[in-house]
């Protein structure tokens, strides 16, 4: 587990702030996982995660954005 630090932006009209890690199935398919949902407000996260692919994703106004981020 790897100790990480997140910033949760802080929106003129906040929605949900999501960190999802990329999975593969038992076919090998691959899908987002959520690993915590909050309301995006603003602040810092801090968190062990697994190595992996992870996608950071907030919603404001009702569009999202998203980053993609290796733990190793």
């Amino acid at each position: 587990m790897t100790q990480v630090n997140l910033s949760i932006p802080l929106a003129y009209n906040p929605g949900e702030w999501r960190i999802s890690k990329q999975v593969t199935g038992p076919r090998g398919g691959k899908k987002w996982a959520t690993v915590i949902s909050q309301p995006a407000t603003g602040g810092e996260y801090r968190t062990s995660l697994e190595p992996g692919m992870y996608k950071e994703t907030y919603w404001t106004n009702g569009w999202p954005t998203s980053r993609t981020f290796e733990v190793k």
